[in-house]
């Protein structure tokens, strides 16, 4: 596959394409998702003039997973994906919403989804074995805060 770097020919390319080569070419990803999420911000009065000028593709979510973030924090690991995008940021890209992991942590974390999943499954089962009964469980804190980690591992994972 040849990727097209050269003034002219990168400028033909959407900037979700150019996203994900820039981000491609200095991270190797094992997993990337980029997603442009600027239609809510269209007509919202505040961002209009920035997503018109932008053409449709001024917010974005970046979803990556590479072993160049082991050891690195995650404030770390979005000013490196900053970095790699400043162009981008310079030609109409606004925003950025990033959910940068390292290979052990994907790892750790499609795990947890996994067991996550059984354990559901397996409370369903006892609940019809039990007649219908709701029982009470005391990790609600845990449960919110994995709902949003659920969205997110199976859009960019895959994991369901």
């Amino acid at each position: 596959m040849s990727l097209l770097f050269g003034n002219n020919q990168q400028q033909h390319l959407t900037r979700s394409s150019r996203i994900l080569k820039l981000l491609s070419s200095r991270f190797s990803p094992t997993k990337i998702s980029i997603k442009n999420i600027s239609r809510p911000y269209e007509n919202d009065g505040a961002h209009n003039e920035i997503v018109s000028l932008a053409h449709g593709e001024s917010h974005f979510r970046v979803m990556i997973v590479s072993s160049e973030f082991e050891g690195v924090g995650p404030l770390a690991r979005h000013r490196m994906i900053h970095q790699v995008l400043n162009e981008e940021f310079k030609s109409g890209l606004h925003a950025l919403t990033i959910t940068a992991k390292s290979v052990q942590e994907y790892e750790k974390a499609k795990e947890r989804m996994k067991n996550m999943r059984k354990e559901k499954h397996s409370m369903s089962n006892e609940e019809s074995v039990r007649g219908g009964g709701w029982e009470h469980r005391d990790d609600t804190t845990d449960m919110a805060s994995d709902s949003c980690c659920n969205d997110e591992m199976e859009e960019l994972f895959g994991v369901k």
